[in-house]
């Protein structure tokens, strides 16, 4: 058996079906997204015989970056979207939250925040580009009956829809309390 996921694709370059790896699905850029590198100003301490690394401020070394879906998901379960294991290596960012939670009572659409962390060059993140991951799962505080019909469910079936309702505001709109 098969669980419904109502999705909406922002761009055909965020159809993430055919970007499946065991039980993830990689997630990609919607719109080309420019992030500036950290400034790096060295100072020597010539007492300690070393090397001390100041960062330096820069405005827009992180980025919130549009992944191009809405979902519905189905109702006692989440997502994690973690970060792509190339995503330093190719990108010199990281996540911000290290792994993301998508919750079910979220549909709007989903956002990656990057910090770009290698000094260097200006980052450009394209349309399509593949960052983070997507894993649905079921919530440990599912009651006993659906922990029961998830040991039948094999998979997930992610219906195309034209638009999905926003339910909330999402990504830090909770505050700080």
């Amino acid at each position: 058996m098969k669980l419904t996921v109502l999705t909406r694709f922002h761009s055909p370059k965020c159809d993430f079906r055919k970007h499946k790896h065991g039980n993830m699905y990689d997630l990609s850029a919607r719109k080309m997204i420019t992030i500036k590198p950290p400034m790096v100003y060295k100072y020597v301490d010539l007492d300690a015989g070393g090397d001390i690394v100041i960062i330096g401020k820069t405005q827009n070394f992180s980025a919130k970056v549009p992944l191009g879906i809405s979902t519905q998901l189905p109702k006692w379960y989440g997502a994690k979207v973690p970060p792509r294991s190339s995503l330093f290596k190719h990108f010199g960012c990281i996540l911000a939250n290290s792994v993301g939670e998508i919750e079910a009572s979220y549909s709007g659409e989903w956002f990656a925040h990057l910090i770009k962390l290698a000094p260097g060059e200006l980052n450009v993140i394209n349309p399509g580009d593949r960052i983070v991951q997507m894993q649905i799962y079921l919530l440990p505080e599912a009651p006993w009956y659906i922990k029961l019909r998830h040991i039948f469910v094999s998979g997930f079936n992610f219906k195309e829809v034209d638009i999905i309702h926003p339910t909330r505001d999402g990504h830090g709109s909770t505050g700080i309390n």
